[in-house]
């Protein structure tokens, strides 16, 4: 495990897995409504479980507790479709990703345990490309990626928002542990 110091003082804590660079670059190309404004290609991630405030643990002994979870190793992404959702007013990418599922059960059973409570929404594995969509871009049709962005995640992320937020009021995500997938 690699633990990072960041130079903002994070208030909102989530374990996320984060594409690679080609991935990464093919995502943020997907971004194209011109009246959205775009996460940073340097930001994307998929949420895997929301935490909040870091409860009792230290980062490190947080992720000390995850790594049983992250020993069924690497695990493939494959987002094949675009949407935009109405509710959160976002734009992101999709897929049915089953194993990355049974990743946030198997890490959900260790966060209960530990006092963090799961969301009631049920999982639905994404990237968000942008968010704060205005009305009209939240009435695009969904539509297929193709060929589909795929990349192989080897590593599970502990990233925290900052308070200070990027350019434009974007959200920024600072590094806090970083725990391999083997």
């Amino acid at each position: 495990m690699t633990e990072h110091a960041d130079v903002a003082r994070p208030t909102r804590y989530f374990l996320a897995l984060r594409p690679d660079e080609p991935a990464r670059e093919r995502l943020a190309g997907l971004c194209q409504p011109s009246d959205v404004r775009c996460i940073l290609a340097a930001d994307l991630h998929l949420t895997l479980a929301f935490l909040g405030d870091l409860r009792g643990p230290s980062a490190a002994s947080l992720m000390e507790r995850l790594a049983p979870v992250c020993r069924q190793g690497p695990v493939d992404v494959v987002l094949d479709r675009l949407e935009a959702w109405r509710g959160p007013r976002a734009f992101c990418a999709l897929g049915e990703l089953p194993e990355i599922t049974g990743l946030v059960d198997a890490l959900w059973r260790e966060l209960a345990a530990v006092g963090y409570v799961r969301d009631t929404r049920p999982f639905r594995p994404h990237v968000t490309l942008a968010r704060n969509l205005p009305a009209a871009t939240c009435r695009l049709q969904p539509r297929p990626i193709v060929p589909p962005v795929c990349w192989t995640a080897v590593d599970l992320w502990l990233l925290a928002s900052r308070p200070d937020g990027g350019a434009a009021g974007q959200a920024r995500y600072g590094v806090q542990a970083v725990l391999p997938l083997v």
